[in-house]
């Protein structure tokens, strides 16, 4: 085997190790995305509705709790929710709702009652 040969084998080589590096990578994204995805972040809170109320649930304390219309305009505010606390916001119902911490948002739809069912 010759220099050329020996040439052409390293530069074989170093191109199976660069294709073996960005396939590493490239899992290790994958990886990171599917952790990401399945956990995301804790918030700290989550809201629904629940007849003519938003239900704020604290998994750690809270401050500066709002529940606004999607126009803005306030409803409630809620200084302080402790932690394994609910607040309740007083709201009508048909219609979404805004429940915002810090630069955290998070919609709440309220279906209005249904209808009542006819009498054949």
């Amino acid at each position: 085997m010759g220099v050329g040969g020996f040439m052409d084998l390293l530069r074989a080589g170093v191109f199976m190790i660069g294709v073996a590096l960005l396939v590493i990578a490239a899992l290790g994204v994958a990886v990171y995305l599917e952790a990401r995805w399945r956990n995301p972040p804790d918030v700290g809170f989550y809201a629904q509705c629940v007849d003519r109320y938003v239900v704020v649930h604290a998994s750690r304390d809270l401050a500066g709790v709002k529940v606004t219309t999607p126009e803005g305009g306030i409803l409630c505010v809620f200084d302080l929710v402790k932690a394994g606390s609910d607040a309740l916001c007083p709201v009508e119902n048909g219609t979404v709702y805004v429940v915002a911490m810090g630069d955290v948002t998070r919609v709440v739809q309220c279906s209005g009652p249904p209808a009542p069912a006819r009498a054949d």
